[in-house]
């Protein structure tokens, strides 16, 4: 009974450090940033990515009063955004394969469902899923892989609807933090702020702060700068600061 026990010990101490080199192995990214996707309620809650194999964890609502249907077919890609590399989806859990299909019962219900594909390997910053199919295809473009980024974005995204709401001191904040972030300066969306800084300043009359921003962006040397130069121009107040 004794050796049983020593030996039960020993097992358990494997199981862990087993399970506990995996948890080390894997990556995990929650609710990453999407640049755009095929169906407004479908969700992409997380990607985890083991040693030998990537999940992506998804749910889409079903908008359609009365019911729905949902499928996927056996023809997933997915591509780094950067270099065109390709994985195929090699297998699914909780969505039918086409042309078999999830009947929605009524307006509002979700379905959660997994899709895996192989590791992806050398590890991308920017990956697109889509599906070959006729039509209603998965389509899910520019998912940022960096968490980090991706949080930065979602920020950009609320400082954007903000001064579209008219909120234009919270939406200086909330772009001035993001101008401060060097880990955003490497975002393709950093020319937008340099030029919103200086605008949202002199619409808030702010005019010191304004020449500041806009001076910011003419010495930036980032490459849409001359095309946000050109927009502030149209402004006579920075035409005059040349």
């Amino acid at each position: 009974m004794k050796r049983y026990s020593i030996l039960h010990n020993i097992l358990m101490i494997f199981i862990s450090l087993a399970g506990l080199s995996e948890h080390v192995q894997s990556q995990h990214i929650s609710h990453p940033y999407i640049h755009s996707k095929s169906h407004p309620t479908l969700t992409l809650d997380s990607v985890v990515m083991g040693s030998g194999q990537t999940a992506f964890y998804l749910r889409i609502e079903n908008r359609i009063e009365g019911g729905g249907w949902f499928c996927a077919s056996k023809h997933i890609e997915i591509e780094e955004d950067s270099t065109g590399m390709k994985w195929l989806v090699t297998g699914s859990q909780g969505i039918p394969t086409c042309p078999d299909a999830h009947k929605f019962n009524h307006q509002g219900e979700q379905l959660s469902f997994v899709l895996f594909a192989p590791k992806l390997s050398p590890f991308p910053t920017s990956i697109s899923i889509r599906e070959r199919c006729a039509t209603g295809c998965i389509r899910l473009e520019g998912i940022v892989m960096d968490s980090v980024l991706s949080s930065e974005l979602v920020k950009f995204d609320r400082a954007v609807l903000a001064y579209r709401a008219g909120k234009k001191e919270a939406a200086q904040h909330q772009f001035e933090h993001l101008y401060r972030t060097s880990h955003f300066r490497q975002s393709k969306h950093f020319g937008y702020v340099l030029y919103i800084l200086p605008r949202i300043a002199y619409e808030r009359k702010h005019r010191d702060e304004a020449k500041r921003y806009y001076h910011a962006l003419v010495s930036s040397h980032h490459p849409d700068a001359d095309h946000f130069i050109s927009q502030l121009n149209k402004i006579e107040f920075f035409r005059t600061l040349d």
